[in-house]
């Protein structure tokens, strides 16, 4: 199955990923509700830079995936 993974450099050097799968058939994995409606959550602060928005913005889009 697929699965979001999100990482953040902490110093000023550009930072590196590899990923791998352990299938060919990985799934698939709603970007909307991984981003921002899975718990833990991805930081407000680094989807705000991602996105090139705001906290206010990202907190509003957070809370239309909340659960019901």
């Amino acid at each position: 199955r697929g699965m979001m993974h999100y990482e953040r450099s902490v110093g000023e050097a550009p930072a590196v990923a590899i990923s791998a799968f352990d299938s060919q058939l990985p799934g698939t994995q709603r970007l909307g509700e991984a981003m921002f409606g899975a718990g833990p959550g991805v930081p407000t602060d680094v989807l705000a830079r991602a996105l090139q928005t705001d906290g206010g913005v990202v907190e509003s889009i957070r809370a239309k995936f909340q659960p019901k």
